[in-house]
């Protein structure tokens, strides 16, 4: 049975997880939007990309609560539980860090964004930053959480770095990136809903929006089938233990691996199909379900396929992680 120690990382990792992907997400979002306008000339383009900028900048109590806080209390509870855990404590920091800087960039890109439409060169490469400061986030809290399942293979933030490089733990990576991408064009589409929503059949703007609701939807099908394709290539760089008991030896393992890719597959096809037919709210609903189910699946995939693996690196210590930095020992944080 978990303990409330246990409980309490679970409730706070997701909720450091999805903050980090709706600010990620809206920063991707809106970085595309902007590209797309000022490659295109295209006022439409930079317009979306403000209005998803301006939802995805929050302030900074908000960063500080659901970003900063939670790493720091989930990273002093693994010092205060293990002490050979005392260098974990740099991976959660630098989550901190490069969540942080990530929104510092955003907002920088917002003000620029605003302020100077017409020069592309002064926003977008802050923009550029805020998405690569942001997408590493969710792969190294992860890793960093497995770390301190197995905290004797951490020796620093080399074996962070290393342990980002193994093609199990990169793959698995390029699942949340793909996430985030998913996560930003379902922002997209409901800004574009509410908008829709409120305002008359005969509005001249309601044109612009219908183009951003579909903008989002097409990133929203391209990101789900993505998801699918790098879910298969992960499956593939697990543990050979792990890969059976998801392609057959585990019966509920299996069938929630299948039921997650046939699921993914229909509610986008659903969210076309309602598309086409002009049923924005059937759009919004079957892509909250789409957006919820992944989120559901990826977990539990994550939870059952911890009883096959061993730490970040699935029982293989990779090469130049040498013996006596695994058992190197220094005192303090």
């Amino acid at each position: 049975m978990a303990t409330a120690s246990a409980w309490i990382h679970a409730v706070l990792g997701t909720l450091f997880l999805l903050f980090v992907f709706y600010l990620a997400g809206g920063a991707l979002a809106s970085l595309a939007a902007a590209g797309y306008g000022a490659r295109k000339h295209d006022a439409r383009g930079l317009r979306l990309a403000r209005l998803v900028v301006r939802k995805t900048a929050v302030r900074e109590w908000l960063v500080f609560l659901l970003g900063v806080v939670p790493p720091i209390i989930i990273g002093v509870f693994v010092r205060l539980a293990d002490a050979t855990a005392y260098m974990l404590t740099q991976g959660w920091l630098t989550t901190v860090f490069l969540l942080f800087t990530g929104w510092g960039a955003l907002q920088v890109f917002k003000i620029l964004l605003y302020k100077y439409p017409r020069s592309p060169k002064l926003f977008i490469p802050f923009g550029i930053a805020a998405v690569v400061l942001l997408l590493p986030v969710p792969a190294v809290f992860m890793v960093t959480g497995e770390f301190a399942a197995q905290p004797d293979l951490f020796g620093g933030f080399i074996t962070l770095i290393l342990a980002m490089l193994q093609p199990s733990v990169l793959w698995r990576a390029l699942d949340l990136t793909i996430t985030t991408g998913l996560i930003g064009g379902f922002l997209v589409v409901s800004i574009a809903y509410r908008r829709l929503r409120r305002m008359a059949a005969d509005s001249p703007v309601r044109r612009f929006y219908r183009w951003a609701m579909e903008s989002g939807l097409r990133g929203t099908m391209v990101s789900a089938a993505l998801l699918v394709l790098s879910g298969a290539v992960t499956v593939a760089s697990l543990s050979p233990n792990a890969q059976a008991a998801l392609t057959g030896g585990n019966i509920v393992q299996t069938g929630l691996f299948a039921a997650a890719a046939l699921f993914l597959v229909g509610i986008a096809a659903a969210s076309w199909l309602l598309s086409r037919l002009n049923r924005a709210r059937g759009v919004v609903g079957t892509l909250g379900i789409l957006l919820a189910a992944t989120l559901v699946v990826m977990g539990s995939l994550h939870a059952e396929m911890r009883a096959y693996q061993n730490g970040p690196y699935f029982g293989q210590v990779p090469p130049g992680l040498y013996p006596s930095i695994l058992q190197q020992r220094i005192c303090g944080w």
